[in-house]
């Protein structure tokens, strides 16, 4: 139970984060809000971790142990998983 509070409380701060950060990148923000409707499924295999990600019109929602389906899932360590999305600027 504190485990979940934690998490939780801890996706809510990356979820502000994000979206603050989205405020200084209007074209980014822009590319996120044409997805809304997807659901973006990083499932980390470790630590064990499966968070949706939700783009809206005002930036994105983060939902933790999501269970319902998605239209991407991508998989791997946090780690990887965090590599990719920082390194996919240099494929543009």
């Amino acid at each position: 139970m504190l485990f979940t509070a934690l998490q939780s409380t801890a996706l809510e701060g990356v979820e502000q984060l994000i979206n603050g950060a989205l405020k200084y990148d209007p074209a980014s923000s822009r590319g996120l809000a044409s997805l809304q409707g997807q659901i973006i499924l990083l499932d980390s295999s470790m630590p064990p971790l499966s968070i949706a990600l939700e783009p809206t019109a005002d930036g994105i929602l983060l939902h933790n142990n999501w269970q319902d389906s998605a239209s991407i899932t991508i998989e791997g360590t946090i780690v990887s998983i965090a590599s990719m999305a920082l390194n996919s600027s240099d494929t543009k």
